[in-house]
């Protein structure tokens, strides 16, 4: 498996980084992984290696976490996230075509932000749709063509209450005093140590400001707190995978209705490969993702046979 690091600076100055899988031979789709909270590019590796024979594979590091640094809070949003997404899609089709097929793969909180990239998307396609008197879906750079939800975090519609958000406020101010390790070394201590290390390794990488402003602006909201968002995510793309998790990180309700939302207006593959299987590595859990996704990947050019309408 060949890998180089890529780099991108982002719409609003943020140097963002990943690591790059070159593409196969022909017209293969690009796919963007994007990981969970406190992770790295690194925890998508195993699926990125089952997957690059049928796909471009860019890894990410979203902002905060890993190589993309950025001590800013204003900067930590949702939609910040999201446009980082976008930034990245536009790339890929600078490079190699506006043709290019991008799949948006994430686990965990990735699946929630390529949910919002799909329905930034879908909004930038509709205000281009107003100038041009059309209401046809974006078609430019920053179009996303299919999502893969994987181990979905967020359930829609769930607010996040008061004293959660106070509880992260807190565990912020902690960190900024106290540093992440020592931090959240209790936490690490109760997880099985297949998900401990890596988590320790990818933890001991980050920016701590990064890190503490990634806490600040994010754990405050549930970015899928209105249900329209997945709605609109599935009316951009038409075309998605989801599988659900089955523990408490990962509950299988909130993969369930993810999928019921995106079925209103997109193609929808449930696949329970994850049931029964608690608290998985990423070696686990993307053996078992695996053969879902290469059929996903398999569909490539689907959208443009069927004039972007499934």
């Amino acid at each position: 498996m060949t890998v180089r690091a890529m780099q991108l600076r982002a719409s609003d100055g943020c140097d963002l980084h990943g690591v790059h899988l070159p593409a196969p031979a022909g017209a293969a789709p690009a796919l963007l992984l994007l990981h969970s909270a406190n992770q790295t590019h690194r925890t998508m590796l195993p699926l990125a290696e089952a997957v690059c024979d049928l796909a471009e594979v860019t890894a990410l590091d979203l902002r905060g976490f890993g190589a993309s640094r950025c001590p800013v809070p204003a900067a930590h949003t949702w939609d910040r996230l999201a446009e980082d997404v976008l930034d990245w899609a536009r790339s890929v089709r600078e490079r190699r075509g506006a043709d290019t097929e991008v799949v948006v793969a994430g686990f965990a909180l990735g699946a929630s932000v390529a949910i919002r990239a799909a329905t930034r998307a879908e909004q930038d396609g509709h205000r281009a749709g107003a100038v041009q008197d059309t209401a046809a879906p974006a078609i430019g750079g920053a179009r996303i063509d299919a999502l893969a939800l994987l181990a979905p975090h967020h359930r829609p519609g769930e607010p996040v209450t008061e004293q959660a958000a106070a509880r992260n406020r807190a565990l912020a101010d902690q960190i900024e005093r106290n540093g992440a390790e020592a931090v959240l070394e209790p936490w690490l201590r109760s997880l099985p140590d297949r998900l401990a290390e890596p988590l320790r390794r990818d933890i001991a990488l980050a920016d701590p400001a990064s890190l503490v402003a990634s806490f600040r602006g994010l754990t405050s909201e549930n970015p899928l707190a209105d249900p329209a968002v997945v709605v609109r995510a599935g009316r951009h793309t038409r075309r998605a995978l989801v599988v659900p998790g089955d523990d408490a990180s990962h509950p299988a309700e909130a993969g369930v209705d993810v999928a019921k939302l995106l079925g209103e207006a997109a193609d929808v593959e449930l696949a329970q490969v994850l049931a029964g299987v608690a608290q998985p590595s990423a070696e686990t859990w993307s053996a078992a993702v695996a053969g879902p996704m290469r059929t996903a990947l398999s569909k490539h050019g689907a959208l443009s046979e069927h004039g972007g309408n499934l």
